[in-house]
């Protein structure tokens, strides 16, 4: 008993962290909207450092071991020959919950998250193989393993020379930057690809592409930002599958979204989608995070009307959004029920989206045993079809449509009991849980 409760007492502690310069909190407000407040700046740039490495997030707090930050790229050729994500992620990078020994405390806590530096690239290529891996570092070290506090810089190398992830602005010649290069190796797969916005014309329409949510967990103090800086991508550049010896040239179009926060998403997850569609210049995404938060239960969709863009923010808490996954099915090597169809319907004063999204099998897990939480814990990249239209609500007439191969993702806890649940019992549970009523 003695032992256990000098564990707990070094938990806590190790927790905690050490303070740095930042930003005065009040702790009678929202920390995630102060930070925003204080950060509104950064949130606007593409180009902007790390927020979880920022001095904000270096201040004690009882859950910085549970600090995320993901920068991710979700992209299809535009000769359908590849569709895929690459994804770039800090984990705890103060080392509260893991590090590179493999436990937080010797012996008694084994490390609990991925700590530091992590990279993964999913792919389906056009032979119908679907490709899934991740690179984890470990914590950095200003050498082997860096990423910039000031500016949007990832680079690191496995310790057995296996594999790298790299990650840096271009700068455009006049002072400032015109894209974001990625550049990295894994066990199969080699990427070298440049990344800027699809129509950069219409992000300065769009204003604030961020919303917080400061009720996305258990605990009090847990948040997670959302934000799609890059509604709509293009992405050039090529990917080699070394074990056919084969590059694929890309020329690609996608989605880019950088979100953070202090989050256990072990005790729920997220389930998003996206799509675009180049002829029609039409563009959505949908995120909903389970089963606490309602403010990040939101979709934005952007299109033309009568030759003028419109940008719209659709909110489930405003009775705007709903959605169901009307079929689900298990998957035996990720060992959960996993969503086969998504519908979403969408209505504001103005007008009615309804998009339909044929997940089925196209999708690929992210699998790994590095901790305890990565072995539970699975998300899975979708490749999902996707049909929409928009339509003016005063006269029902069809304004857009939307066509197209999208993404997204689904995570959740697996099921390790060894059960293996029927289709029909997947959707008999899962259906009623993971949905929002529809408007009207």
């Amino acid at each position: 008993m003695k032992k256990t409760m000098v564990a707990l007492a070094l938990f806590l502690v190790l927790l905690t962290g050490t303070a740095s310069a930042a930003n005065n909190y009040s702790p009678f407000l929202s920390w995630a909207v102060q930070y925003a407040s204080y950060n509104e700046s950064k949130l606007k740039d593409p180009y902007t450092g790390w927020h979880v490495l920022s001095d904000d997030y270096a201040q004690p707090n009882y859950i910085d071991g549970f600090s995320l930050e993901w920068d991710y790229y979700a992209f299809t050729n535009l000769d359908g020959k590849f569709t895929g994500t690459i994804g770039i992620t800090i984990n705890d990078p103060r080392a509260h919950l893991g590090n590179d020994s493999g436990w937080v405390v010797p012996g008694v806590f084994p490390s609990l998250q991925p700590s530091g530096g992590n990279a993964a690239i999913i792919g389906r290529f056009a032979d119908g193989t679907k490709k899934a891996e991740f690179l984890h570092f470990g914590l950095f070290n200003g050498t082997t393993k860096t990423a910039g506090k000031d500016l949007r810089t990832f680079d690191c190398t496995m310790d057995n020379g296996t594999g790298y992830s790299r990650q840096y602005p271009l700068p455009d010649g006049a002072g400032g930057y015109a894209g974001i290069q990625l550049e990295g190796e894994s066990p199969t797969m080699q990427w070298n690809l440049t990344v800027t916005p699809l129509w950069p014309e219409r992000i300065a329409d769009r204003g604030k592409t961020w919303r917080i949510g400061d009720d996305v967990g258990v605990l009090p103090a847990e948040h997670f930002t959302v934000n799609s800086i890059w509604l709509s991508i293009q992405v050039k550049g090529t990917i080699t599958r070394k074990n056919l010896h084969e590059t694929l040239e890309i020329d690609a179009i996608g989605y880019r979204e950088d979100s953070f926060g202090r989050y256990a998403f072990v005790t729920g997850g997220w389930d998003f989608t996206f799509g675009l569609d180049p002829v029609n210049k039409t563009e959505f995404m949908i995120q909903t995070f389970y089963p606490f938060s309602k403010k990040l239960d939101f979709m934005y969709v952007q299109f033309e009307h009568d030759g003028q863009d419109v940008f719209r923010e659709f909110r489930a808490d405003k009775g705007q959004l709903g959605w169901e996954h009307p079929e689900w099915h298990w998957n035996d090597a990720a060992k959960i029920c996993h969503p086969s169809t998504t519908k979403i319907v969408a209505e504001d004063s103005d007008y009615i989206v309804e998009i339909t999204a044929d997940i089925e099998q196209e999708y690929a897990p992210i699998l790994s045993d590095i901790t305890i939480m990565t072995k539970l814990y699975v998300i899975t990249e979708l490749m999902p079809d996707f049909v929409g239209t928009v339509k003016e609500k005063a006269t029902g007439k069809t304004v857009a449509v939307l066509n197209g191969t999208g993404g997204g993702e689904f995570s959740t806890l697996r099921n390790l009991s060894g059960l293996q649940p029927t289709d029909g019992m997947c959707t008999s549970t899962f259906k009623p849980f993971f949905r929002m009523p529809f408007p009207r």
